[in-house]
């Protein structure tokens, strides 16, 4: 087993839960930064979503080796989903959760599992880990400022879907 691919990840929403939110991301590894707007046409912009969707970008631009894969996300939410077993659960249980109801942002769940399961079946192994935001972390640090980076006018468009 080679060096790690550590992937640090982080999304922000101005006016999340408000009127006209606006979401991001942040992605920051070895291969270099990505700062991205999600676009106006998804579904209301949340936090959560942001979080899911550098998730998403981060893993797939990531190199396709037998190296592993490690995304480091402040978000507990995502690494449950991902690294804790949930988003195994929900497809199990015909894409509902426990009480019955559709996941939030399940797009993306659905797409970056379907990521990690094509990386798996390829000998690639791919972890998620929660590393606690703001707490001297200097890559989750540098994810964070390029999803606020991301929120500017003038940040390129986050494009949902394919492998980058």
């Amino acid at each position: 087993m080679g060096k790690e691919h550590v992937i640090h990840t982080d999304g922000a929403c101005r006016n999340n839960g408000r009127d006209n939110p606006q979401g991001a991301i942040g992605v920051h590894s070895e291969r270099g930064s990505i700062s991205e707007r999600l676009p106006a046409s998804m579904e209301r912009h949340t936090n959560n979503m942001a979080e899911h969707a550098a998730i998403n970008r981060g893993l797939k631009s990531a190199p396709y080796d037998n190296n592993p894969v490690v995304i480091k996300t402040d978000s507990e939410l995502c690494q449950k989903t991902f690294g804790g077993g949930w988003a195994q659960q929900w497809e199990r249980n015909g894409g509902r959760t426990a009480g019955g109801s559709k996941p939030a942002n399940y797009d993306f769940v659905q797409d970056t599992m379907k990521e990690v399961n094509y990386r798996r079946s390829q000998g690639q192994d791919v972890r998620f880990e929660h590393v606690r935001g703001h707490a001297g972390d200097s890559g989750n640090q540098r994810a964070h400022d390029l999803a606020q980076q991301g929120l500017g006018q003038g940040a390129p468009q986050y494009k949902y879907g394919g492998r980058y």
